[in-house]
This record gives C-alpha cells, sequence and structure tokens, in this order.
C-alpha cells in the first residue's frame, strides 16, 4: 500500500526457491484490482471477496462472488476461505469443502462452525501455521476496504483539483477550494468519512473469538492515549472495534491524502465527535463514545489536533 499510488500489485515465482523474486506488475493484476478497467482506467484497488468454490478453487457454478466490505452480514464472508476461532450464529461461509462438479444443494447442511484448528480439513504440517483467524481476518477485511477508498479518494481528488481547481493547491484548505470543486468531491469524501466511522457496519451477533494470539498482538501496536486507549482496543462482543473510528487513520495511506481532502475529513470528524453533527447516519454514537473517540483522536493525531484548533 504505497502512500500515494495506492495498491501496489507484485508476483512471487516460486517454482524454483533458489531463484525466487518479487516481480513488479503493471497492467497483469489490474485487469481486476482497477475498479473502472472496463471503461478505460481509474482506480487500483484491494479485492476482499466471498466466493465458493470447489476443492480444486474452481468457482461454483451459479454463485458469483461478492466483494467484502464492514457492510457484509457475517453469514456471507469468508466462501473460499478457511477460518478458525469461535462465532455464534448466523455461520458463515467459510471452510465449506465441495467436491469437483458437484455444486450444493443445501448451502446449510456445509457450513462449520467454531473450528479451532485447520487440521480437521487437511495436513497443515508443511504450514507456518495451522489457524486463519476470525479476528485476523476481520481486521484484514477491513483495512482492504479503507486502503481502498483512501486509494480512490486520493486519486480522485488530485484528479478533480487540477480539472476544477482554477489553480488551487491540492494542499490548500478545504473551505479556499472552488465552490465548484467542494460539491464535486464531498460525496466521495463523505462516503470514506462514513466507513471511517463503520457507519451500517454489520453487528457481531454473538461474541468472537480468534484462538491464535493475533487480538493481544494488534492491540498492542498502539499508539495509545494517556489512559492507555487505542483506535485498535477490539470489542469481540457486538462489534469489531470498541472505539468506531477506523485505526487507519495513522496510516500512511491516509496522510498520503491531499492536504485539502484531509482538512475536510478532519472538520467532519470533529462535527461528528464534537455532537454538532446530530443527524441520524452517526445516531448509533451516543454522546460517552463521541467524547472518547475525540479524546483518543486528539491525544494520537497532532495532524488531527492542528488542523481543527481553531474549530473549538
Amino acid at each position: 500500500m504505497d502512500a500515494e499510488r495506492g495498491p501496489v500489485f507484485y508476483t512471487l515465482h516460486n517454482a524454483v526457491p533458489d531463484e525466487t523474486q518479487f516481480s513488479r506488475e503493471t497492467s497483469r493484476c489490474l485487469s481486476c484490482h482497477d475498479t473502472f478497467s472496463l471503461s478505460g482506467g481509474g482506480v487500483p484497488r484491494f479485492l476482499f471477496a466471498s466466493t465458493l468454490v470447489d476443492t480444486n478453487g474452481q468457482t461454483l457454478n451459479d454463485m458469483p462472488g461478492a466483494d467484502t466490505t464492514d457492510q457484509t452480514p457475517m453469514s456471507e464472508r469468508w466462501g473460499g476461505w478457511y477460518v478458525t476461532g469461535r462465532e455464534g450464529p448466523p455461520v458463515h461461509l467459510g471452510n465449506i469443502l465441495v467436491a469437483p462438479h458437484k455444486a450444493p444443494k443445501d448451502l446449510a447442511t456445509l457450513r462449520r462452525a467454531d473450528l479451532p484448528k485447520l487440521a480437521a480439513l487437511f495436513d497443515t504440517q508443511p504450514y507456518v501455521r495451522d489457524t486463519s483467524d476470525i479476528v485476523a481476518l476481520l481486521v484484514f477485511e477491513h483495512q482492504a476496504y479503507i486502503h481502498s477508498l483512501i486509494s480512490r479518494a486520493n486519486f480522485k481528488s488530485r484528479t478533480l483539483i487540477v480539472r476544477l481547481g482554477d489553480g488551487a493547491s491540492p494542499d490548500a484548505k478545504w473551505t479556499d477550494l472552488p465552490q465548484p470543486l467542494q460539491r464535486t468531491m464531498r460525496p466521495m469524501l463523505e462516503g470514506l468519512v462514513r466507513a471511517m466511522l463503520f457507519v451500517n457496519a454489520a453487528p457481531v451477533s454473538d461474541p468472537i473469538a480468534g484462538g491464535s494470539g493475533f487480538d493481544r498482538w494488534f492491540e498492542a501496536q498502539g499508539p495509545k492515549d494517556e489512559r492507555g486507549r487505542s483506535l485498535r482496543d477490539l470489542d469481540l462482543s457486538d462489534r469489531l472495534f470498541r472505539y468506531r473510528l477506523s485505526y487507519l487513520v495513522y496510516s500512511a495511506g491516509f496522510d498520503g491524502l491531499p492536504g485539502s481532502a484531509r482538512d475536510y475529513i478532519y472538520g467532519r470528524l470533529f462535527e461528528v465527535l464534537t455532537g454538532r453533527d446530530r443527524t441520524e447516519t452517526f445516531s448509533y454514537l451516543d454522546a460517552a463514545e463521541r467524547r472518547e473517540l475525540l479524546e483518543i483522536l486528539t491525544a494520537t493525531k497532532p495532524d488531527f489536533t492542528a488542523a481543527t484548533r481553531e474549530r473549538t
């Protein structure tokens, strides 16, 4: 994930171990990973799909895959993936094994739940780990989803500023951009704001546990405020994160956004977290959670603090 270019793709030729090397891919991967490739090219993105396949890895007939985001119900995630850990009903689509040319008539009978290890499905001895942690997969999905939105905001913002900015700098303040440009950019940036605040995120119906230790490792990465709170703190009882603001606000990709785009996002976060935005969209955030999010972000993201100082 390059801070300016977004997703950059490589292949690793692993047939001859003594000669392995990474090869940069500039077109082949983009046949799928370019969002608007069928209309002349657009924005590269990560794909995290749920696709039911047989044991040869071939997609099952009449069961097309679907992109997975934070809004995807748990029951529709991880088709074609191995998943370990504990999840209550409804059971996900992971670990479903179907023989070639034998599409299932009743998918429900093939769902597997609470699989602590993968040894029951195949020989795990040649592999580094015998788990595919459900918590790690949830975090991975969120990260791929938000990074793709960040890449789109970066590419499109810079393009629009050149075309409609009337000479404005990409790093100008949001309020200094021409009004027509603001109207064009706002819906795209607002989508990123909502995703980072987990608007319409699918709930976790029962407590989730991974079992591999990933959760402890992830939470330890920080940054934390003076009270030890972090946007990486997990919940896993009725949602993924305890504090519903994406930790990717700390990422190099987010920091690589044009200054005007970040200024808009910071302004909107400030409006929501201070309660100035009381629209139905963010009504799931009560006053206590908004206050905690504002305190954590102010303490751990100096760029946000500086950008919103004059708004207080």
